[in-house]
């Protein structure tokens, strides 16, 4: 992902359909895109169905 020019993950909600872009650079290369998902919990509604991915359109 990185060595694509994306820095960000998309977040989304499963159970609210809320939507966020995260800056992922805290997060080791180690750590997979849908591994991510265990450290999210919704801002909004606070459930942890989060999927994860890419987010392309932030790319630099």
């Amino acid at each position: 992902m990185r060595q694509n020019g994306v820095r960000y993950v998309t977040a989304f909600c499963i159970d609210c359909h809320h939507e966020a872009n995260v800056l992922a650079d805290r997060w080791g290369d180690e750590e997979t895109v849908p591994g991510l998902a265990r450290h999210f919990r919704c801002s909004e509604c606070g459930s942890r169905k989060v999927q994860v991915r890419p987010a392309w359109h932030l790319r630099s």
